[in-house]
């Protein structure tokens, strides 16, 4: 009757892992770091129309002082996502994935 209390060999390698709940908002939080240029890009397009600004080259002039400055450097945002795509995308998957396997682990224990 002494070996039914036994755990098994690796849980207690699962005992120092962050809760669920925070996991979970990490591998949210991955999910936004990867797409935030683009949103932060499609954001500024939006703006553009929604402020009625006028696309003269690279550059978006508006009628209000210094918002065709910040609608340009929104618009250009997406240049990040060469970084934050790839980046953000390798600790979704990974995040994804353990996560994926720490359910499983809790569903078969």
């Amino acid at each position: 009757m002494t070996g039914m209390n036994r755990q098994h060999p690796l849980a207690s390698r699962f005992d120092h892992m962050p809760s669920l709940k925070i996991h979970t908002w990490l591998v949210g939080l991955a999910i936004l770091y990867t797409v935030f240029p683009i949103l932060i890009a499609l954001l500024g397009v939006g703006l553009a129309r929604l402020f009625n600004c006028t696309n003269a080259g690279l550059e978006y002039t508006c009628g209000i002082s210094g918002l065709g400055d910040v609608i340009t450097l929104m618009v250009f945002a997406h240049w990040l996502g060469l970084f934050t795509l790839p980046t953000g995308g390798f600790l979704s998957i990974i995040g994804a994935l353990s996560l994926l396997g720490r359910l499983v682990w809790r569903w078969l224990r």
